[in-house]
């Protein structure tokens, strides 16, 4: 989805020209990726302890990079998906 100048932050302006470059074999590969069990695990003790206001400021750090990233390759999974949907529909 393309937007408009005012409106449109860098990671905005990235994820528009990722998904126009998006191929269907490449919208799979994203959509296969998954977090490891060990990375699952640290991310569930660093949300209880964060909601416990127990992290540490460099724990707080890591936490909130990692939420941030999933967050970016959730946006990046829609797109794979809707690239995928319209490719089906075509």
């Amino acid at each position: 989805m393309k937007r408009t100048k005012t409106n449109s932050t860098p990671i905005d302006q990235l994820f528009d020209v990722v998904s126009q470059c998006l191929t269907p074999e490449l919208a799979k590969k994203i959509l296969a990726i998954k977090a490891d069990d060990d990375y699952k695990a640290r991310m569930l003790e660093f949300a209880d302890r964060c909601n416990e206001g127990e992290l540490t400021p460099d724990e707080y750090a890591e936490y909130g990079m990692y939420v941030g990233l999933g967050t970016q390759l959730s946006t990046l999974k829609s797109q794979a998906r809707l690239l995928l949907s319209r490719a089906a529909d075509a």
